[in-house]
């Protein structure tokens, strides 16, 4: 950290080197591998959905409720839970959903471009939007002809709250949960499916390995693969959401006599 402040410095001309150049990390960094279980989806999403009525919002001076143990309510505004909701849906960064704006998302047939300014490697990226998906993005629409963003209080209080939103959840269901959690769990759930690695890379947005000569020759889009690989999402989750109606789904063939 103390390097990387003196790089900015440096860069900035306000010292001529960083005197912390060559210190090295004092230990290993571990990627972290947290993946949510069917239950724990199950509980996220259900907090997701279970905000206080009008008789267990707060009084001007007194705390809010929190629900029971087991059944807890919804510790973050209506707009920040529609954003955690599509961020597992999407496998997105939470600060490229933040900054989503009606003018990128095409409803009628199911399409969010993020332009590449919003980008961790600077590269448009067109996101699929499933059924489950386009509905609670819909369900943010607001009367406000002017509303730019579809998550409404975009701005450095909506950014600062989603940040703050996941640790939140945690405590609510005293899990051991974070942001970035979600994305994880969408892709690993992703390649149960039986996705290939490399289609799931494109609908996380991976900056690719191999040959340079063949990501810049490779100018194929792979819509229909990202878009196949998280219709797959979708059904798991709605195998784990709904499992009566993913059994009973099933469609019996008589034996034809």
């Amino acid at each position: 950290l103390v390097r990387k402040m003196l790089n900015f410095a440096v860069d900035h001309d306000w010292i001529e080197a960083n005197p912390a150049a060559r210190i090295t990390k004092p230990t290993r960094e571990f990627s972290r591998e947290r993946v949510l279980t069917d239950e724990e989806i199950g509980q996220l999403w259900r907090v997701l959905e279970h905000f206080p009525t009008t008789a267990q919002r707060p009084a001007p001076g007194r705390k809010a409720a929190k629900g029971g143990k087991d059944d807890p309510l919804c510790p973050v505004s209506p707009a920040l839970a529609a954003l955690i909701k599509v961020r597992l849906l999407t496998g997105q960064r939470g600060g490229e959903l933040v900054r989503m704006k009606w003018a990128d998302v095409d409803l009628a047939a199911g399409w969010w471009t993020i332009p590449g300014a919003d980008t961790k490697n600077g590269e448009p990226h067109r996101v699929p939007l499933v059924e489950r998906a386009k509905g609670i993005v819909q369900s943010q629409r607001t009367d406000d002809e002017a509303q730019e963003f579809v998550f409404v209080g975009h701005g450095a209080s909506l950014r600062d709250r989603a940040k703050k939103a996941p640790a939140a959840i945690a405590k609510a269901l005293d899990l051991d949960f974070r942001g970035h959690d979600l994305r994880r769990t969408a892709a690993t759930r992703m390649a149960a499916a039986g996705v290939p690695r490399d289609h799931i890379a494109k609908v996380l947005n991976h900056v690719e390995g191999g040959a340079r000569a063949t990501r810049v020759y490779d100018r194929h889009s792979y819509d229909a693969e990202k878009r196949m690989a998280l219709e797959a999402w979708d059904r798991a989750l709605t195998a784990v959401l709904e499992p009566k109606a993913a059994r009973t789904a099933v469609v019996s063939i008589r034996r034809r006599k």
